[in-house]
């Protein structure tokens, strides 16, 4: 599933019919029970759902529904503000944000806000048109694009459903919330030492990174000239520089709330920066762990059996799933992580 951003929540579930569960009305905390050799049993939150009315099957013996569970922040998806939503110029992003949440009937006290110290000043207006844009009126893409124009991530639930942002945190400043890897190495002792994949993307690179401001595609108001710049790899230490690659690879990047020059020109450096390499994805799979959120980085850590280092260093998390089964053995979580490794 998704609403424009990669960490929403989803679940498919069998389960027997009852009438004590109105798939329509009511919501349904999932949990998984864990324990250790060494810890007693403790129960973790694996996220609150809701569900489409169910699909399903009649047998001699028993009913059971197909069930599709949505987080609460993707059902925020199914709303369109068909009045259209202005932000004046001068408003702070947490009083919009505050806004959107009210109109929408969100107790205050489900959305955990960032220190006030962290809130933004919206120095032009914005405006979301349903007639115009009616996709881009959904809630949740108002208040994620209002977001991402001061540098937030995306709007996200916790495990129990409450709602919350942070700020944007780069791959390289973040701390790894989990070790996996062998025990004598400091790691989780988690990895299932299957087959590792590698998957190659060349599609970001360039030599060459194009940053401009249109100022006509965001719904930014009190439109200035565009503001452009243009960085180029020329270096004759680098092997993919345009003089040694021998041509040019172009990346094009239109960021609307860019306001002057100095910070186009360093947008455009720290992409060209970036661009210097490929991206590599690599899946990974584990045993059972409820300790994962959203929007993660790991260690990893993985040796062959001639001692060889296969997997190592710190990589950002793409997404994870884990199945629910009685059968324990069924219960393998699988991770997709991904990075940039520089020509």
């Amino acid at each position: 599933m998704s609403n424009y951003r990669d960490n929403t929540w989803g679940l498919k579930l069998q389960a027997e019919m009852t009438d004590a569960f109105d798939p329509a009305h009511d919501f349904v905390a999932v949990t998984l029970d864990v324990a250790t050799e060494r810890d007693p049993w403790r129960r973790y939150p694996l996220g609150l759902y809701r569900f489409d009315l169910p699909q399903g099957t009649d047998e001699p013996e028993n009913s059971f529904w197909n069930l599709t569970g949505f987080s609460p922040e993707w059902l925020l998806m199914r709303r369109t503000d068909t009045n259209g939503f202005r932000v004046k110029k001068n408003t702070t992003l947490f009083a919009a944000i505050r806004e959107l949440m009210d109109d929408m009937g969100i107790p205050r006290n489900r959305v955990t806000m960032p220190p006030d110290s962290q809130d933004k000043v919206f120095k032009k207006g914005v405006k979301f048109d349903p007639i115009k844009d009616t996709d881009g009126a959904l809630y949740i893409r108002m208040i994620n694009q209002l977001l991402s124009f001061a540098g937030f991530g995306a709007l996200q639930t916790t495990a129990e459903g409450q709602f919350f942002f942070n700020e944007i945190v780069p791959f390289e400043n973040k701390s790894p919330t989990a070790h996996y890897g062998p025990r004598e190495h400091g790691g989780d002792d988690m990895i299932l030492y299957e087959a590792i994949s590698r998957d190659v993307d060349y599609s970001r690179f360039a030599n060459e990174v194009f940053v401009y401001n249109a100022n006509v595609s965001s719904g930014m108001e009190d439109a200035e000239p565009p503001i452009k710049s243009v960085a180029r790899n020329m270096s004759a230490d680098s092997p993919v520089s345009i003089p040694n690659l021998g041509y040019v690879v172009t990346k094009t990047i239109q960021q609307d709330e860019i306001t002057d020059q100095q910070a186009a020109d360093k947008l455009a450096r720290a992409e060209l920066s970036r661009s210097a390499a490929y991206h590599l994805k690599r899946t990974i799979h584990t045993i059972p762990d409820p300790r994962r959120g959203p929007d993660e980085a790991y260690t990893l850590e993985a040796y062959s059996t001639l001692d060889i280092p296969i997997l190592e260093g710190k990589w950002q998390v793409v997404s994870w799933s884990l199945p629910l089964s009685p059968d324990p053995t069924q219960m393998v979580m699988e991770h997709q992580v991904s990075r940039n490794e520089h020509f």
